[in-house]
């Protein structure tokens, strides 16, 4: 039995994504990151959610047979054009604009399907812009609220370079350390460590949540290089005791992310993508997760 990790991210688009995730001319397969991704089995369900499954196929560097301990390895057998499949099930909220997402290392990632979707719009002459915002748990945001201080904030974003060319970045701050990235030519990270004294009342907190939506957004096209973004917030906040006193708290932005779980019974050898049991299985966890993106959603908008 294999445990399959389902991640939560926001949709942004110029479009009805509804429509093009259920549009046959937006399916087609296209070369990306060294692999074939498409989209199979897109379904319009009962309960207002999109289900389907990304498919990576990848033709390059496929490992021979081999049995252990002995010397023979062979190549496997492939037709003409054939590759491996990995699979990523997902799952489209209509109600919430949110993406249920299955990881999966060798298939997409959220990247790549920013990419596919820039190539498909080309191809069609429709406007998608497309961006996946990761989602964070309602209680990481609401820590950082309740900090009655922040003292300490750790950054740490990849390819910065592409912040500028590409203007992802859109708050003061992001956009004043990729100005120093580049003059560096620092081309794979961009990490800094900022502190404030408690006595000059701490770092701006609007800033820093201005901060962290441009990091969550431009997450999804910086990450090319492997490299994890990093945003870790440090500061205190008064005790429930009643005393005044203050604690100290430390949030680290991109582990207090929604994500779900859901148990696959996998074959050792696989002759299909398992389309029913995914799609049973990122229904449970969207099920289960609901509620909780549903607060984000409306807590988000009103800030």
């Amino acid at each position: 039995m294999a445990i399959k990790n389902v991640y939560c991210y926001q949709v942004v688009s110029e479009c009805d994504f509804a429509k093009i995730l259920l549009d046959s001319n937006y399916h087609q397969p296209l070369p990306i990151d060294k692999k074939n991704i498409e989209i199979k089995y897109a379904k319009d369900n009962q309960d207002g959610t999109i289900t389907g499954i990304f498919v990576a196929t990848r033709r390059n560097g496929i490992a021979p047979a081999h049995k252990p301990g002995e010397e023979d390895f062979s190549a496997i057998p492939l037709k003409q054009g054939e590759g491996l499949a990995y699979p990523n099930v997902f799952l489209f909220s209509k109600k919430t604009g949110v993406l249920l997402l299955e990881y999966n290392k060798i298939g997409v990632s959220a990247k790549n399907i920013c990419e596919y979707f820039d190539e498909l719009q080309t191809i069609n002459n429709k406007e998608i812009n497309l961006s996946l915002n990761i989602l964070l748990t309602e209680n990481a945001y609401k820590r950082i609220q309740n900090l009655t201080i922040i003292e300490e904030v750790e950054i740490q974003v990849a390819n910065p370079t592409n912040i500028l060319r590409e203007e992802y970045a859109e708050s003061s701050t992001i956009k004043g350390f990729a100005k120093i990235s580049n003059s560096l030519n620092a081309t794979k990270s961009m990490s800094f460590h900022v502190k404030s004294e408690l006595k000059d009342g701490g770092i701006n907190k609007k800033n820093i949540l201005d901060t962290l939506q441009d990091v969550l957004h431009i997450g999804r096209k910086t990450s090319g290089l492997k490299v994890s973004n990093k945003f870790v917030v440090k500061g205190r906040t008064t005790s429930e005791d009643g005393l005044g006193e203050l604690v100290e708290d430390s949030i680290n932005l991109f582990v207090d992310r929604i994500k779900g779980q859901f148990s696959l019974n996998e074959p050792p050898i696989l002759d299909s993508v398992q389309e029913h049991d995914r799609r049973k299985g990122i229904t449970s966890v969207y099920r289960n997760k609901l509620k909780e993106i549903t607060k984000i959603i409306g807590y988000s908008d009103s800030e």
